[in-house]
């Protein structure tokens, strides 16, 4: 009687929204408000902006032959000539191994970052730094966001998800190197004169609240394959178990 009384209850918990659902939605939100109050600022020119003439600059106070060099290798790999490769790559293992949703989902979830960048540029059409900052080749499209910075966080991040839910004893390490990298593009596109710092702002806040949707995405994937596959384990009867990638 008194476990039959407790099941009712156990179902209930078992239906209760899961804890893991409030973390994605909880920084979109965060993630979507800072992009709103950029974007305010920015076409308004308020009070935000007054910092990317000075951090301009002061990145112009820091050029040498050496850093140069080394910010050109990371604004190197926020080009499409490095991300398209890599997301290439990370969608055909995905399809090789029969993941073919989650490989749908990596997909949209990439050309989202890149279908915003195009479309926010336009909407905003906000002008980069003065041309004789830039070091390299004149870039004459719109700033806001910064397509390097916003591009690199999204499709690192997918990567990184992908990753560390293979290497669990390398998750922290690998979401480490992601953020840092994606600093370190942002960072480059600063010091290189293509880009104020309120334009690398906004393409962290968008491209985080791009992966943002397509962690749910695949959080609700598993969570509607997860009981399949508890059907499939529970019929099982050899000792080796049913392992469920998580």
């Amino acid at each position: 009687m008194q476990k039959n009384r407790h099941k009712p209850q156990s179902k209930f918990l078992g239906n209760a929204p899961n804890r893991q659902w409030l973390y994605p939605a909880a920084v979109f939100t965060i993630a979507a408000l800072v992009t709103a109050v950029l974007v305010e600022g920015v076409l308004r020119r308020g009070s935000l902006t007054v910092w990317d003439p000075p951090v301009t600059c002061g990145a112009l106070g820091l050029r040498a032959p050496w850093l140069t060099s080394i910010a050109q290798i990371f604004t190197f790999m926020g080009t499409a000539w490095f991300l398209v490769p890599v997301a290439a790559l990370l969608v055909v293992t995905l399809i090789v191994k029969a993941q073919y949703l989650q490989g749908l989902i990596a997909t949209s979830t990439m050309l989202t970052g890149l279908g915003l960048t195009s479309l926010l540029k336009h909407l905003i059409g906000r002008d980069r730094p003065p041309f004789f900052h830039q070091i390299g080749d004149f870039l004459g499209s719109y700033a806001f966001p910064s397509g390097h910075t916003l591009n690199t966080f999204v499709v690192i991040g997918v990567l990184t998800y992908f990753l560390a839910r293979g290497h669990r004893r390398w998750r922290n390490v690998l979401v480490i190197f992601w953020l840092i990298h994606a600093l370190l593009v942002g960072a480059s596109r600063i010091y290189l004169g293509y880009h104020w710092l309120t334009d690398v702002l906004g393409g962290l806040a968008i491209g985080l609240a791009v992966l943002c949707v397509g962690y749910a995405a695949l959080l609700f994937t598993t969570a509607q394959q997860a009981p399949h596959q508890r059907d499939i384990c529970s019929a099982k009867t050899d000792s080796v178990g049913c392992p469920w990638p998580e």
